[in-house]
């Protein structure tokens, strides 16, 4: 047995934005992974200091694998490689010595857990498909099946064989294509496997064990000694064994079993590895990845080794009083003893441990589709965002409004994980194996989802099974038991500001079907038809009393045709768009084509100035009364104008602002006065702002134009002037929800879907018999929606239920509206094809299409 040995903080290596997921070692240096998409390759620069020398950008979703392989390794690498695998299911292979990816290996149908290099060169990755996958000079090189789970971990043997651990908790030998081998022992998941020189390898499982086993697959040693699920496991060639775990530790062992330290982390550590001096580096959940050293030469002042421990006390202290909110003590009280954010969360009703981020955050990417993030907003309200990998938006879900009673779980609490839970269930996969689910009464089921599907790294698509699994087996009553957890409202947030976005979820139900409440007097004087915006709550399922019961008279009624416009009617988070709008002004400062006088200057940008006004007032602006809004002044709507004329790539700030300023009648009459014709775009004006959104193929700037062009239909002046320029505004964002097209997103798609909406309500308002010509849309209009509706029902992918649903809604709107003529050109046009894609969806998703294809026939 070794002696205990003391690693001490050597440095931080900081710089990634979400979770370290991966590390590895090699003569480069440091190579680390993250949520955030990126890679990050860092240089040893002084005995206790690494520095940044490439971040190495173009995944799309989380990078949770990374490895090294060394000059002549990979054939067509010649100077090295770096290989990730992502949440999409993608490998990458980067050449070290440009940085830029050099292959793009697609195959896998879900993410890439890891991936290592083969001795002859060929790549092996690893994937929640249940397979593992061989690449070779960038092409495919085999397939290997054999687990009955996801398979997580890979390492490569001393004799240049693959072993693999899986969900199914097996461990796996391969050699020529076939396995040659299983070893069984563990429990549960097997999540981390690495070679142990001399011996054999070591692994590291959900059920809180290490085992060391012989090269035959014999067990020699059970490590004993971690609380929570243990992710990962690296070794030295001396015998020394690294795990990281879910526990917030760090342990060292011997090959024998014995603990020889613990180094506590302020978050979950994904991941371990070993640099060839015997220096230990770790990933955790705190963004950061430390180098560790048992070498006193190498470790850092003691100075910043007493910052790293008092950071601990703090979140220790932190997690405590947020346990002791939870258990009946008050906010004030957490934060006491503290720690603000558990005093915030308590206060808010949320489940103990939840993190509260800053509004900041949210300009960063999320890590994976569905990821919810709860955010302390501007005001100090708390909110719920959830993130849109599709559209790369973080929409928000709604407002944390109460600390609620606890839900109606059953008693009877039992030990997993190091803790004891209400409830620990058997959650069995179609693959068979059996994974373990944790909650505590009165926990939001859609937090606790999120957590196993990380937990186990499953697909989002699981999520809703798990929620009303969830649900069934807790005894909750009504449509969630977040309702009792969490009550939610509100609207929705915009790319990359927080702004309006209503594709939060896609089990939203719609608000805009049927007669439904006005928005306020001068809009029902204006217009024979209600204007509305909101909706049921997609987080918790929870609604107000009137709004059910006005969902309740809707379930009787017919949908079509179509009589409100649906609005993007919530406001983006001040404190987050002001930053971006300083940010961009700063970047165009030095450009040429931007004058001096359309960016932001010191007064305007001072406290108090015109950009805090405008910022300001933008929450009244989109409020259901908003003529009870103070006026803006000349400056702020001089500045307003001022961010339209920005160029393209940093428009979509300044789209933002109009498309909430469209909804406020005296912002709105302003915007139509300046707005232009789109047949001679106006720069500073409406015109000029969505011409170069639309030719832009940015999706934030087509997203943020297609939905102030939406918002136009509110009120009278901008209504008009839309109907005016509607061909050539229409035909301008022709083709951005074509499939394949560099703009295409899911939000792109939801908004374009809501502007032909809106087109269509206004046609069917101004059809022979109705209450109103002005609006009228001709017949040639007719056609020009009916052919972006073709479009965009074509390239709709079939999950995306809310774009689909409005994009129908348009359709049997203008179908009814039109007569025999308009359905005969929709049924040329294959219409009645795509109105049955949907029609057995249910709900009223499936009630509408059943409509369309009703009128079709």
């Amino acid at each position: 047995m070794e002696p205990e040995v003391s690693y001490k903080l050597r440095c931080e290596l900081i710089g990634h934005q979400e979770d370290v997921r991966s590390v590895a070692v090699g003569d480069l240096g440091i190579v680390t992974s993250s949520r955030d998409t990126t890679i990050k390759i860092w240089a040893e620069d002084s005995p206790t200091s690494y520095s940044l020398v490439h971040t190495l950008v173009g995944n799309t979703k989380y990078v949770g694998a990374v490895t090294y392989a060394a000059p002549g390794l990979l054939p067509d690498m010649p100077n090295g490689a770096i290989v990730s695998g992502s949440f999409d299911g993608v490998v990458m292979v980067w050449d070290v010595a440009t940085a830029a990816p050099g292959h793009k290996l697609t195959g896998h149908e879900y993410q890439v857990t890891s991936v290592v290099v083969m001795p002859n060169g060929d790549i092996a990755s690893a994937s929640v498909d249940k397979s593992i996958r061989l690449w070779r000079g960038g092409k495919p090189a085999g397939t290997l099946l054999g687990h009955e789970g996801p398979v997580l971990c890979l390492a490569v043997t001393e004799d240049g064989k693959l072993l693999s651990g899986s969900g199914d908790a097996t461990l796996r030998r391969w050699a020529g294509g076939s396995c040659t081998a299983v070893y069984k022992g563990h429990t549960d998941t097997v999540r981390g496997v690495a070679i142990l020189p001399g011996v054999g390898f070591v692994s590291g499982s959900h059920d809180c064990s290490l085992r060391v086993w012989s090269g035959q697959g014999e067990v020699l040693a059970e490590l004993l000694g971690h609380t929570a699920i243990i992710y990962s496991v690296a070794a030295t060639a001396g015998g020394r064994i690294a795990s990281g775990s879910e526990d917030n530790t760090v342990r060292l062992w011997d090959a024998s079993g014995a603990c020889l330290a613990t180094i506590p982390h302020p978050g979950c550590v994904w991941a371990v590895a070993f640099t060839p001096a015997g220096d230990l580096v770790s990933g955790c959940s705190d963004a950061v990845a430390r180098v560790w050293s048992s070498d006193e030469a190498r470790q850092a002042p003691a100075e910043a080794a007493a910052a790293y421990d008092k950071m601990l006390e703090e979140r220790k202290a932190a997690a405590a009083a947020a346990s002791s909110a939870a258990a009946g003590g008050s906010g004030e009280a957490a934060a006491a003893a503290g720690g603000a954010e558990a005093a915030a969360a308590a206060a808010a009703g949320l489940p103990p441990g939840v993190k509260i981020a800053e509004a900041f955050e949210l300009a960063q990417p999320g890590g994976k589709d569905g990821e919810t993030k709860i955010v302390r907003e501007g005001d100090g309200s708390i909110a719920a965002y959830g993130w849109d990998a599709g559209a790369c938006v973080w929409e928000k879900i709604g407002t944390v409004v109460d600390a609620p009673e606890p839900g109606s779980i059953s008693s009877g609490r039992k030990y997993y994980l190091g803790r004891e839970w209400d409830h620990v269930f058997d959650v069995e996969m179609d693959s068979g194996a059996k994974l373990k689910l944790a909650l505590d009464a009165g926990e939001n089921p859609y937090i606790v989802a999120d957590r196993f599907l990380e937990q186990h790294e499953l697909p989002a698509e699981f999520k809703e099974q798990i929620v009303k699994f969830i649900i069934d087996n807790t005894g909750a009553k009504g449509p969630a038991p977040s309702t009792a957890d969490m009550p939610i409202t509100g609207g929705f947030c915009d790319p990359f500001t927080g702004g309006s976005s209503s594709a939060a979820a896609e089990q939203r139900p719609p608000p805009y079907f049927g007669n439904v409440a006005g928005s306020g007097a001068a809009a029902a004087a204006a217009f024979p038809m209600d204007v509305t915006g909101g909706g049921v709550d997609p987080f918790t399922g929870s609604s107000s009393s009137s709004r059910a019961q006005q969902q309740q008279q809707q379930q009787q009624e017919r949908q079509l045709p179509a009589r409100a416009y649906m609005l993007f009617d919530a406001a983006p988070p001040p404190d987050a768009l002001r930053r971006k709008l300083l940010e961009f002004s700063a970047q165009l400062a030095d450009a040429d084509d931007v004058p001096p006088d359309a960016l932001i200057g010191e007064e305007e940008a001072a406290a108090g100035g015109p950009l805090d006004e405008l910022l300001g007032g933008l929450a009244a602006a989109v409020a259901a009364n908003p003529a009870a809004a103070a006026p803006f002044s000349e400056e702020a709507l001089t500045l307003a104008g001022n961010l339209l004329r920005w160029p393209a790539a940093q428009l979509f700030p300044g789209l933002d602002v109009a498309r909430c300023l469209a909804l406020h009648p005296a912002a709105a009459d302003a915007l139509a006065a300046a707005a232009g014709s789109m047949s001679a775009p106006t720069l500073g004006g409406l015109s000029g702002a969505l011409a170069a959104a639309a030719v832009s193929e940015l999706a934030p700037a087509l997203q943020t134009g297609l939905r102030l062009a939406a918002n136009c239909f509110k009120a009278d002046a901008l209504r008009a002037w839309a109907l005016a320029n509607r061909e050539l505004l229409l035909d301008g964002f022709a083709g951005c929800c074509a499939a394949g097209g560099s703009g295409a997103s899911k939000g792109v798609r939801l908004s374009a879907a809501t502007l032909l909406l809106n087109y269509a309500v206004a046609a069917a308002a101004g059809s022979p018999g109705s209450a109103s010509s002005s609006s009228r849309v001709s017949a040639e209009g007719a056609m020009q929606l009916l052919s972006g509706l073709e479009e965009l029902l074509t390239s709709l992918p079939v999950e995306e239920s809310d774009a689909a649903q409005r994009a129908l809604l348009a359709l049997g709107t203008l179908v009814a509206a039109g007569g025999a003529e308009v359905a005969g050109v929709a049924g040329d046009l294959g219409m009645g094809a795509q109105a049955a894609r949907w029609a057995g969806a249910g709900g009223k998703l499936g009630a509408v299409a059943q409509e369309v294809a009703a009128l079709l026939r």
